[in-house]
């Protein structure tokens, strides 16, 4: 399997759809999900991960992942950083 690769991570979906994605990130060993769905599929998504017991671990956020905004403690386990330039934020990758 792949648990080695999801272990102790944080994840990103994006365009999760109905969520079983997320979920299978979560089953197999991610510390956090998030689940990013723009249409009201999210709703879906959001049984699915609550069906399968799943929802301290994935967390469906319903709009566009250009608009997420994520907790700051994951930003360094995704490698990202805030750049502010000219009044405009960017998130760039580390390095």
């Amino acid at each position: 399997g792949n648990s080695q690769v999801f272990k102790d991570k944080v994840v990103m979906d994006v365009g999760t759809g109905s969520g079983i994605l997320a979920c299978w990130a979560a089953q197999a060993g991610a510390k956090r999900v998030y689940a990013v769905e723009y249409t009201d599929m999210a709703h879906h998504a959001r049984n699915v991960v609550r069906a399968n017991g799943l929802d301290h671990i994935v967390t469906v956020i319903q709009g566009a992942v250009e608009e997420v905004v994520l907790p700051e403690e994951d930003w360094e386990r995704f490698g990202l950083t805030l750049q502010e330039e000219q009044n405009e934020q960017q998130v760039l990758p580390d390095g």
